[in-house]
């Protein structure tokens, strides 16, 4: 029978931020309500040795509360770019905060990534173990409209890690939730992910983009011969050495990818796989994509790689694009689960 643990402590340099590791015999993660950032994620690998699969700043508290990577950390209330944070909703234009030039990317300046999230709860029994943490981004937060209340649960069972999202708002708004997890299943970080394996089997189109990463007009792309086909396995360093424009207009990968299968349903997303180590992530989600981002902009160029589930760039600017609108009367639910193997 497997062991579950909670352990809790609190950091000062952290804004005196509560971190919770949870953990069993074949996964160890430990988040802190300071912007949701998971501080370790570690698993075996095929020698049976636990090492973090996720980038991070080592218990540097400074580089965490000035980062500007979104290095493994909560990201909302929107999710990737808004055209020059501007949006309409219900007949009604909001100004945004803007970071990314004129663009609101993830949030906006003071995101979900710089706020102190509250931990409510933790359980475990002899089948998993559970955190879950809170917060309310007032109406007017960054320029979005309504006051939105927001739970994260983190759940793991067995070798998998689930992290659920629920939100409501007592005014209409747009959601994009998601954790800018960046992986590297290397057991030495001075490694990039160039030799890891990526496979999306269910990534047939993708969202093409100008070089400021906002959406070019026009539906999605069909990945075939393109640089961004991944639905056989594939050497992300071969998709990053093709002769591809887009890869020219986001130095490298930086993309949202389609994951097709039934609305809000969960699917399979896919799998990012590292030979040297034998560490297999396989990921599933009830997003309609992900943003698949190659750390083109680390200080190592390519030393991890997100796999983002969410919508799609700027879709409150797009209405061709699934809808991010979030009403009163309705409750926003995000589901994505990891699940770590080893292959010998």
């Amino acid at each position: 029978m497997e062991c579950y643990s909670v352990d809790c402590n609190s950091v000062v340099d952290l804004e005196n931020s509560q971190i919770v590791t949870l953990s069993n015999d074949k996964i160890r993660v430990t988040i802190a309500e300071y912007g949701l950032y998971i501080l370790s994620l570690e698993t075996p690998d095929r020698d049976g040795k636990f090492s973090a699969v996720n980038l991070n700043y080592d218990h540097d508290w400074t580089k965490y509360l000035h980062d500007t990577l979104y290095l493994c950390c909560g990201v909302g209330r929107y999710a990737n770019r808004i055209l020059n944070g501007r949006m309409t909703v219900d007949g009604k234009e909001y100004q945004l905060t803007v970071n990314d030039g004129d663009h609101c990317l993830h949030g906006g300046i003071d995101g979900f990534n710089k706020k102190v999230w509250k931990h409510t709860d933790s359980y475990r029994d002899e089948k998993s173990a559970s955190a879950t943490f809170a917060m309310r981004s007032e109406d007017g937060d960054q320029g979005f409209p309504g006051n939105l209340d927001v739970t994260v649960v983190f759940t793991i069972t067995g070798s998998k890690l689930t992290m659920e999202y629920y939100a409501t708002t007592d005014a209409t708004t747009v959601i994009n939730l998601t954790h800018h997890t960046y992986f590297n299943l290397n057991n030495d970080h001075s490694q990039t992910i160039r030799d890891h394996e990526l496979c999306l089997p269910n990534g047939h189109q993708f969202v093409k983009v100008e070089n400021n990463g906002i959406p070019i007009a026009g539906a999605p792309s069909d990945v075939k011969g393109t640089a961004f086909d991944f639905t056989s396995p594939r050497i992300i360093g071969d998709a990053l050495s093709e002769k591809d424009q887009q890869l020219t207009e986001m130095d490298g990968i930086d993309h949202n990818i389609v994951i097709s299968g039934e609305a809000k349903e969960m699917r399979t997303v896919g799998s990012l796989y590292c030979a040297a180590t034998g560490r297999r992530v396989d990921i599933t989600s009830n997003e309609p994509g992900i943003q698949l981002y190659t750390g083109n902009h680390l200080p190592m160029e390519n030393n991890g790689v997100a796999i983002e589930t969410q919508h799609y760039p700027n879709s409150p600017n797009r209405p061709d694009f699934p809808s991010t609108l979030l009403r009163p009367d309705e409750k926003y639910y995000s589901k994505t689960v990891y699940e770590f193997s080893v292959v010998a």
